[in-house]
């Protein structure tokens, strides 16, 4: 997609901050009441699976999507079809990092999966701006570091709100298909 004239500004950022705050507290609550912390207990499977799903998806999207606009300027050529695996099994590991310690969470778990899961977005934010993603890519020029990296964690929040729901979905359909099986994976 050519951003052509399109420039993300400080602003921008700022108000979408603000918004996907918004998004991120509906989605959260609505992941909160669909995922019991008995039920979560039982997804770590379907977690992961459900991480590098949507993982991989987001990188596939910005590949084919933001590539010469903005990913170009910080990735080598090479890697614009095969970053959606590394980034996929990277995130995947993550989520799994991130499902044992919600685990231990009790009753907030679901919570605590969401918000440690929201807390990934500055840090790979942040290492995004260190290579320069906002100085580099011509969309980006008018936007502050501080403001893409306050973006992420309610966008990642949003996420990893979404990864859950879609986790405990999939265990849903699984067990509902093949029984008591399918609730132990």
């Amino acid at each position: 997609m050519d951003m052509g004239n399109v420039h993300v500004t400080t602003g921008l950022l700022w108000r979408s901050t603000v918004l996907f705050l918004i998004i991120a507290a509906i989605v959260v609550a609505s992941a909160v009441r669909f995922v019991s912390p008995a039920r979560f207990r039982l997804l770590r499977t379907y977690a992961v699976a459900s991480t590098f799903a949507v993982w991989f998806c987001i990188w596939s999207a910005m590949s084919l999507l933001f590539w010469d606009s903005v990913y170009a300027h910080v990735f080598p050529a090479w890697a614009r079809w095969f970053l959606p695996f590394p980034m996929g099994i990277g995130f995947a590991a993550a989520g799994l990092l991130v499902w044992h310690l919600a685990r231990r969470a009790g009753d907030r778990c679901v919570f605590v999966f969401v918000f440690l899961g929201g807390l990934l977005g500055p840090l790979t934010h942040a290492w995004a701006v260190f290579r320069g993603i906002v100085a580099k890519p011509p969309p980006l020029l008018a936007a502050s570091p501080l403001a893409a990296i306050a973006v992420s964690w309610p966008e990642f929040t949003i996420y990893f709100a979404v990864i859950i729901s879609l986790a405990a979905s999939a265990q849903h359909i699984v067990h509902r298909t093949h029984g008591e099986k399918g609730r132990q994976a």
